[in-house]
Formats: C-alpha cells, sequence, structure tokens
C-alpha cells in the first residue's frame, strides 16, 4: 500500500506573522541572554515550532539575530518617542533620561535598551 502525504502550505499572511514572532520573541531572547546564550533549538521550542521549521524563515542564526536587534531598536525608539510626546513641553529631554534610567527600564533586559543588553 502507497502512502502519498501531502504538505500543508501555510498561507503568506501565516509564514509572516510566524516570522514576526520569532523575531519578536528572539528580540527579548537576546537581550536577556546575548547573542551566544540563545539556541535556535530551544528558542523554536518556546514558541511550539520545530528546529527545522527555523529555515524556511532564516538563513541563519546571524539572520535572525540581525533582524532581532533591528526590532529591539524600532521598539526602544516607539516607546521613547511616545515619552517624549506625552511629556510636558521644556521637559521632554529629562523625560527621556529619567524614562531610560528608570528602575523598570533597567530591571526589565528583555524589553530594555539592546545597546544595554547586547554590548555587555
Amino acid at each position: 500500500m502507497i502512502y502519498i502525504i501531502q504538505c500543508m502550505r501555510y498561507s503568506a499572511e501565516h509564514k509572516a506573522a510566524t516570522h514576526e514572532r520569532i523575531v519578536n520573541t528572539a528580540s527579548r531572547y537576546f537581550r536577556r541572554h546575548g547573542g551566544r546564550g540563545v539556541g535556535i533549538a530551544d528558542l523554536m521550542g518556546k514558541l511550539e515550532l520545530t528546529h527545522g521549521g527555523f529555515y524556511k524563515h532564516f538563513d541563519s542564526k546571524e539572520q535572525l539575530l540581525a533582524e532581532a536587534v533591528a526590532k529591539a531598536f524600532e521598539e526602544t525608539e516607539a516607546r521613547f518617542t511616545e515619552r517624549i510626546r506625552n511629556a510636558r513641553p521644556g521637559t521632554e529631554l529629562r523625560t527621556l533620561i529619567e524614562s531610560y534610567l528608570s528602575l523598570e527600564h533597567c530591571g526589565n533586559v528583555g524589553e530594555g535598551c539592546p545597546m544595554a543588553a547586547l554590548f555587555s
């Protein structure tokens, strides 16, 4: 008896959403553990995805790291832009500094500054 296995193809939207989910999670993991402290198998396992599936989205760990770091900078910029926008006129710089040095920001490495997290 011959069985034919038909591969299910995911939609482009599903693939894009999965790619984004991997990048978002990796961004936080890389900030917490550094580039060398994150294994692809562990990361994909946390997302309930296969290690082999990683290569449908990325050519290498370095490509993921580059996208994850870019994502971290985008998130940081958006967060600080919002805080500055909501600051009282004349207090923008103080608001930015206080936000950056706050216990909340310093204590949450996975959500914090990518430069401080990855270069240390």
